[in-house]
C-alpha cells in the first residue's frame, strides 16, 4: 500500500503549496484541513507526509484506503491546553484568546529557517510516557539579527510536557540549537504540537512541528525489535556486498600468479 501511494505521488511536480494540498487531498481522499496538517507537519515533504499518514492510520487502527478509514478511526488526538482535537477529519477548536494569538500568521520582518529533520520521531512508535530529548535547529536567514526579546513559544497541539517558552538569539547567518526535553503522552494515539518564534513585532520563521505516535508498551517493544532486526539485516547486507566486491580482485591476483 505504501509503495502504491508513493508511486502515485511521484507524478506530483508542483511547488505551489495550495496545489500540492489539493492533489494530496485528492489522492488520499482527505479533506483540505487534514491534508494541510500532514504536509505542514512534515515540512512539505510529500514522502514523509505519506509515511506519517500510514503510520497514523496503523497506530489508530484505521483503514489506509482513504476517507473511509479516516471516518472509522480517529485521525489525530490532540489533547492539550488549546483544546484542539482532530477527530474523524474534523478540527474542533474552542475560542480562546491565547490560542488565537498563537495561531496568528507571521508578521515580524525577521527570518528563520528550521533545518532539523524530525522524520525519525514521526516514523517511530513510542511507549507511553517515554522521555525524548530533541534538538531543534534554526538558521537566521534574514538581514537582521533577531531582537533580544525573541522566544520560541509553544503554540498549539500537545505540549509533550515540553517548555512553554525558550529565550533565543541569533545574529545574521548564525545557526542556533535548541534542546527541548519532551515526554510522550500516557495514552496510545497520534499526537502533534507546534512551537513558533516570536518577538515584540510578532511571529516569524518556520514553525516546529512535533508529530508522534504512541502505542501500547507491547506494540512499542515489538516495533523496536523489528527496527533492530532491520538494522542487523542491513549490516549483514553491507558485509556481504563488501565480500563480493573483494572476490573479483582476489580472482585476478590468483590468475596472475598462475601465469
Amino acid at each position: 500500500m505504501a509503495d502504491d501511494l508513493l508511486q502515485m505521488f511521484q507524478s506530483i511536480t508542483t511547488s505551489d503549496r495550495d496545489e500540492l494540498i489539493d492533489q494530496f487531498a485528492h489522492l488520499l481522499q482527505l479533506d483540505v484541513q487534514t491534508a494541510t496538517f500532514f504536509l505542514e507537519s512534515c515540512n512539505w515533504n510529500v514522502e514523509t507526509a505519506v509515511n506519517n499518514y500510514l503510520i497514523t492510520m496503523e497506530a489508530t487502527g484505521g483503514n489506509t484506503s482513504g476517507r473511509e478509514g479516516m471516518e472509522r478511526g480517529k485521525d489525530l488526538e490532540m489533547e492539550d491546553e488549546c483544546n484542539i482535537l482532530v477527530d474523524h477529519q474534523e478540527i474542533q477548536q474552542e475560542p480562546d484568546e491565547q490560542e488565537n494569538q498563537y495561531q496568528q500568521p507571521n508578521s515580524a520582518s525577521y527570518e528563520a529557517q528550521f533545518i532539523s529533520d524530525l522524520s525519525a520521531t514521526q516514523n517511530t512508535l513510542f511507549a507511553p510516557e517515554t522521555p525524548v530529548y530533541m534538538q531543534w535547529s534554526f538558521v537566521n536567514t534574514g538581514q537582521d539579527a533577531w531582537p533580544t526579546d525573541t522566544r520560541l513559544l509553544f503554540a498549539q497541539g500537545t505540549t509533550f510536557q515540553g517548555p512553554e517558552k525558550i529565550h533565543v538569539a541569533a545574529p545574521v547567518g548564525q545557526r542556533i540549537d535548541i534542546h527541548a526535553p519532551l515526554c510522550m503522552p500516557s495514552e496510545p494515539g497520534s499526537y502533534a504540537g507546534s512551537w513558533r518564534l516570536h518577538c515584540s513585532g510578532g511571529f516569524f520563521g518556520d514553525p516546529v512541528w512535533v508529530v508522534a505516535n504512541v502505542g501500547t508498551r507491547e506494540a512499542a517493544a515489538a516495533f523496536a525489535l523489528q527496527q533492530q532486526q532491520q538494522a542487523a539485516d542491513g549490516d549483514s547486507s553491507k558485509v556481504q556486498c563488501a565480500q563480493n566486491d573483494r572476490q573479483p580482485s582476489s580472482a585476478v591476483v590468483e590468475d596472475m600468479d598462475l601465469q
